[in-house]
């Protein structure tokens, strides 16, 4: 998946069709070759090396194939070394001896337990800053943190359905989050995800992950969207839709 992002996001900032993005910013003029061809199609898979070389000639691309995302949403544990290092150049230790995230184009910081921030920002950098903190709550063994953080990547997706060069993914994306979500039992069992529902929020004509800049109700709140997490609970062995 990073490579498909990497090579979508890439297309997406030179503004060309495929046949002369590939020719400038793959071939790079040189002989032809079914280089592009074959990483569109998955077949063969760009490196570090592809990464750079596309950054020489389209500037703002490597961050992409750079992101330490792909390996947070992996299936299996993270040691706190390892967590460590995807994560250092960005997590700091923050307020009340916790953490903060600052990102790229970034205003401020989000502490360590205001995943809505992260959230409102409705970018690859946010959710790569939800998973990074569903991580860390699952190795410290912080179950509310997980389930806040958890439901919270999983709002990010509609914003991320409607960013041109990111919608291919986010299926993708959806289903590896299930996968990493699912390893803390406590939040497997305490909520579901509605796809469909992401599916409906970025569908709409006027759609914002910042409420700021949603439209106000009577009472001057920002429009409060449909949740596309539902809660569970037990009852006589059963799960019900609701709290």
């Amino acid at each position: 998946m990073r490579g498909r992002l990497w090579l979508d996001h890439a297309l997406w900032l030179s503004g060309l069709e495929w046949t002369q993005f590939e020719r400038i910013c793959i071939q790079r003029n040189r002989s032809a070759s079914k280089l592009g061809g074959k990483w569109r199609a998955g077949t063969n898979l760009p490196n570090r090396s592809s990464a750079q070389a596309m950054e020489r000639v389209l500037s703002g691309t490597a961050w992409v194939f750079d992101l330490a995302l792909f390996q947070l949403l992996s299936n299996e544990p993270l040691t706190r070394s390892r967590l460590t290092a995807l994560t250092a150049n960005f997590r700091q230790p923050g307020f009340l001896d916790g953490h903060c995230w600052r990102l790229p184009h970034q205003d401020g910081v989000a502490i360590s337990h205001d995943s809505q921030t992260l959230l409102h920002r409705g970018d690859l950098w946010g959710l790569f800053g939800l998973v990074g903190d569903v991580r860390w709550a699952e190795l410290e063994g912080d179950d509310y943190k997980h389930l806040e953080c958890s439901q919270d990547a999983f709002r990010a997706l509609p914003a991320l359905l409607r960013t041109p060069w990111a919608a291919a993914c986010v299926p993708q994306l959806y289903e590896l989050l299930e996968r990493v979500r699912r390893r803390v039992p406590y939040t497997r069992d305490a909520y579901e995800v509605e796809w469909k529902t992401i599916e409906e929020l970025a569908a709409r004509a006027q759609f914002s992950a910042e409420p700021a800049d949603r439209s106000s109700d009577a009472n001057g709140y920002a429009e409060l969207y449909p949740d596309p997490i539902v809660l569970m609970k037990r009852v006589r062995d059963r799960r019900i839709r609701q709290w």
